[in-house]
């Protein structure tokens, strides 16, 4: 079969737009979607009179990459899974709460929302896309599978997802680590929560 200049020109013009648009299903990492009913069962926690809180760093290289498609941790990045359940009737108010990591040494590790981490990852990775499209895929898979909680909590409900947290690449994941959970409200008081990881990395 034969093409004329006009269907050539077609054909090229359409792969054009598919290349610009990042039509498709391209993704820079397959990041795995949440499928869990219930939330995990995790190794350390922390309790108030109306919440609780539990978290666990994900550190298993193989439970890494069959999470993220590729070694976040590798990229500087620690990510650390968590559930929050109110067990009260009323709202425990997390809009402005802040979460840290703390190592043995005293040293404070903030936190990377979920388009700091994959810019990490495609750093490290060496990544030059192209396509728009499929980081904002890739970004949206992320955000999906992180915590939401810079919300308002309603009683008897629970919120569970990843919380990033940055960390030297070049080194490797310090000892004595503890999330410090700050500026929450509640009906009953703010009280700074501690949760310790110790052995849990």
């Amino acid at each position: 079969m034969r093409f004329t200049q006009s269907n050539l020109i077609a054909v090229f013009v359409l792969a054009l737009l598919l290349l610009l648009c990042g039509c498709g299903n391209a993704r820079l990492f397959n990041i795995a979607p949440r499928t869990e009913v219930t939330p995990p069962t995790l190794c350390c926690e922390a309790r108030t009179p109306e919440f609780r809180i539990a978290a666990e760093p994900l550190t298993e290289e193989d439970k890494v990459l069959a999470t993220f498609d590729g070694n976040i941790i590798l990229s500087g990045v620690l990510p650390v899974d968590v559930v929050i359940e109110n067990n009260s009737t009323s709202p425990v108010d997390f809009t402005r709460a802040q979460f840290v990591v703390v190592d043995g040494k005293g040293r404070q590790h903030k936190e990377l929302d979920p388009k700091q981490a994959l810019d990490k990852m495609v750093k490290y990775y060496g990544i030059n896309y192209q396509r728009q499209g499929a980081y904002k895929a890739t970004l949206e898979d992320l955000t999906k599978l992180s915590l939401t909680h810079k919300l308002s909590l309603s009683g008897g409900s629970n919120t569970h997802g990843f919380v990033y947290f940055d960390f030297d690449k070049d080194q490797p994941i310090p000892s004595g680590l503890k999330l410090l959970v700050k500026k929450y409200r509640s009906a009953i008081g703010n009280q700074d929560l501690e949760i310790d990881f110790a052995g849990k990395h």
